[in-house]
């Protein structure tokens, strides 16, 4: 693949960096499996926490608890922007191989601005910039206790891998294949509390990098070029964010 293939496409894609920011309302409401926790005044998340946890379920851990902000927005946009230069770039290099299985998973998830902060009631207690004030509206999701690791991007087919111990990426990736196109070098992993690392998985640059269960391994595209960089962030964001 040639750099002058992806001069042709201008990407302005910024990383969206998730904070925790102040709404004009002075309510806190926080939607836990269908019951409304409503405050009169900003609120600690650790009173959150706390009092959400009767709701929850008894299984709930912090790896299976993700807070969002009742807002996509900008998310929404975002989603646009990447599906148009996935197209943009099918249209005009045939060596991507078969990118359409990446748009369709692109446009099939739902996205909402989640909360890049801890979840164990234990560390927002003892550090209080673990423990922000929360306005606004937000919603508190307990998933099942994660078991499986997804692979997904330039592959042929995207998986679901059952999680094992100790398995690194390159494992996981033997359980589908790369496309064409797609880097045979590094992966970006998506981490359960959304924490995001571009690893080396190749012989030559492998970081064995241990893979928790409830992660996303995502392959890019085969190439350094700034601007294919630059989606492949926009969509570990959307990754990232995605509900559920």
């Amino acid at each position: 693949m040639t750099k002058s293939l992806f001069s042709r496409v201008i990407l302005l894609l910024p990383l969206f960096l998730i904070s925790i920011q102040s709404y004009a309302s002075n309510k806190l409401k926080v939607l836990v499996d269908n019951f409304n926790l409503t405050y009169n005044e900003p609120t600690r998340l650790q009173q959150v926490l706390s009092d959400s946890s009767i709701y929850l379920p008894k299984e709930s851990a912090p790896l299976t608890i993700k807070l969002y902000r009742d807002d996509s927005d900008y998310l929404d946009k975002l989603k646009e922007q990447v599906i148009t230069q996935l197209d943009k770039l099918k249209s005009i290099n045939d060596g991507l191989g078969d990118i359409k299985p990446l748009i369709t998973m692109i446009e099939e998830l739902h996205y909402q601005t989640r909360v890049l902060n801890t979840l164990d009631i234990d560390l927002v207690r003892l550090d209080i910039k673990n423990n922000p004030l929360l306005e606004g509206k937000f919603e508190l999701v307990a998933a099942k206790r994660p078991m499986k690791v997804s692979v997904v991007g330039l592959v042929t087919e995207p998986v679901d891998v059952l999680h094992s111990p100790f398995t690194e990426v390159s494992d996981y990736l033997k359980q589908t294949k790369i496309s064409e196109g797609g880097s045979n070098s590094f992966a970006w992993i998506i981490f359960p509390d959304g924490k995001v690392k571009k690893n080396g998985f190749a012989y030559w640059n492998n970081e064995h990098t241990t893979v928790p269960p409830g992660s996303t391994i995502f392959i890019g595209f085969d190439d350094d070029n700034e601007s294919l960089i630059k989606l492949e962030q926009a969509i570990t964001t959307l990754l990232i964010s995605k509900k559920g």
